[in-house]
């Protein structure tokens, strides 16, 4: 690869680290830090719903295609973007924002909201610059990137609050946001597919839906990963519920299996290569359902190493089949629509995130962990045959969308 190409897949990387990591924190991290502090179980659940945002981010990608700056454009809008980001986590850090919970909830919606609408310009900056033999690369970077976003923001940071204190994390992740701006401010926007006029009006919106073949795409979308999101959010009290302690919960799935995550994205791409886009997406829906299906058996057998082994394997499995969403949400985004392409794919894909675990929760509280599991298990396996149906309408490699559908 070439090496100006390692420098934008690194200054994209560090990004989604920068914006990543304070979300975790903020709805993984933090609420075990607020129940300490007597918060009810009912605020915290609150706390929650500011995640809402990524649902209409087709929606905030609006303003991204039709508001151009004359120098930049996607670029301009990431670094616009990032500076009241920025002084929202400032604001967070003050100490007597616990102590309030309407500012806190304010504060956390303002951020999801920004976050969430910088990540559309940043995706689009990504398809304009890296050709379409990076797209597998990206993929692998942004789920190695997420994964270790969850390490910093869901170990790394409550560390450094319980020994500096509250304010600590926030200025901390304030200061990656500020690294990735100088990390940006050289990257020219020039380079990758040719320009290309940007969408100007809602027509471009249902022209993505009219495109050809496009409806093979959606339900992998909106259901492959979100089903191992699901098995995630609840593996933690699962863990607990079995035996293993906060600090070993915390070690095993919050450090260990996010690096196992990180290897497997960054492993992934060379399955893509190998088979072909088709053939590794049912490869990886396979093992998805596998995966799934040993966390229910040792869930069953209540072995410490069997549940290790499942927690680690699905780790694995999030961190490969992320890898290749991210790279597909690439593909399928139109030249003349990038911002808005992304924008309603990651909205797609954030519905099936926040539904999954919604219907996860409503099987474990009647079949327990083992109904949640086999539920899973079941949806994963009818995605797994519907890959295996579709694959060959799938594209074999990561080319360029045909000129009609620009």
């Amino acid at each position: 690869m070439k090496p100006g190409y390692w420098r934008l897949q690194l200054v994209f990387g560090w990004w989604v680290l920068a914006s990543t990591a304070p979300a975790i924190y903020l709805w993984v991290g933090l609420p075990l830090i607020l129940r300490g502090q007597g918060w009810s179980g009912v605020q915290i659940g609150v706390l929650q719903l500011a995640g809402l945002p990524v649902v209409i981010k087709w929606l905030l990608a609006m303003p991204v295609e039709r508001y151009r700056p004359r120098r930049g454009h996607y670029k301009a809008w990431t670094l616009a973007l990032a500076v009241p980001l920025g002084l929202v986590l400032l604001a967070l850090s003050r100490p007597e924002v616990m102590a309030r919970p309407p500012w806190l909830f304010a504060l956390a919606g303002l951020f999801a909201l920004l976050a969430t609408w910088l990540d559309v310009p940043l995706g689009a900056l990504a398809i304009r610059r890296l050709p379409p033999s990076q797209r597998l690369r990206a993929g692998a970077v942004r789920s190695a990137a997420s994964s270790l976003a969850a390490i910093l923001g869901g170990g790394v940071m409550l560390l450094v609050q319980d020994r500096w204190g509250w304010a600590a994390p926030f200025m901390a992740m304030a200061g990656l946001l500020a690294v990735g701006m100088l990390l940006l401010a050289p990257v020219s926007e020039q380079g990758g597919a040719a320009a290309t006029p940007e969408a100007k009006s809602g027509a471009s919106l249902s022209g993505y839906f009219r495109r050809p073949g496009l409806g093979v795409w959606q339900p992998l979308l909106i259901a492959l990963f979100p089903c191992l999101g699901a098995a995630w959010v609840f593996l933690k009290p699962l863990m607990l519920d079995h035996g293993f302690s906060v600090p070993q919960v915390a070690w095993w799935v919050g450090v260990v299996g996010g690096l196992v995550a990180a290897a497997a994205g960054g492993l992934a791409p060379a399955g893509a290569v190998r088979l072909g886009v088709g053939r590794w997406l049912v490869a990886l829906a396979l093992f998805d359902t596998l995966a799934l299906a040993g966390l229910g058996w040792a869930v069953s057998v209540d072995v410490p190493a069997a549940l290790l082994a499942g927690a680690l394997a699905v780790a694995a499995a999030m961190g490969a089949t992320a890898a290749l969403m991210f790279a597909l949400m690439m593909h399928y985004a139109r030249r003349r629509a990038r911002a808005l392409d992304y924008g309603l794919q990651a909205s797609l894909f954030g519905a099936g995130r926040l539904l999954a675990p919604l219907g996860a929760g409503w099987l474990l509280d009647r079949g327990g962990y083992a109904g949640m599991l086999a539920g899973l298990v079941l949806v994963m396996g009818l995605m797994a045959l519907y890959a295996l149906g579709v694959r060959r309408r799938l594209p074999e490699r990561l080319s360029p969308p045909p000129a009609g559908a620009q």
